[in-house]
């Protein structure tokens, strides 16, 4: 049985799961009203109700990132496949290994005019 699964950040998706019973009570001549046992020829928890053992059906949360997630990591993984891609061609063929020497570099100069043109502000 779950007790409980909380998500904290904004991508996680928590969903079902159940919240725990009252309490356990092995001894069934002692049982009252909510008094929750296992049985274990059966693999399931039950809980009294005043008259008979009533089954508790598992509950089985659904964990998942939502879709803004997804569609990030997909990004994320296609973007890392395209960069090894460019490193292995790089390495067989010098003139992608120039083209993309000159690509970091063109980069790092976005990036001064970049900070440059906010201090100008």
């Amino acid at each position: 049985m779950i007790k409980s699964i909380t998500s904290s950040g904004k991508y996680m998706q928590v969903h079902g799961g159940a919240a725990p019973s009252p309490y356990f009570n092995v001894n069934s001549s002692a049982m009252s009203v909510g008094s929750t046992r296992y049985d274990t020829n059966r693999h399931i928890f039950q809980v009294y109700d005043g008259m008979n053992w009533v089954d508790i059906p598992p509950a089985y949360p659904v964990i998942s990132l939502n879709s803004e997630a997804e569609e990030l990591l997909d990004w994320a993984k296609e973007q890392r496949n395209r960069q090894r891609e460019l490193e292995k061609l790089a390495k067989e063929k010098p003139a992608i290994q120039s083209a993309l020497d000159i690509v970091d570099k063109a980069k790092a100069q976005l990036e001064v005019t970049i900070i440059l043109s906010k201090e100008t502000v």
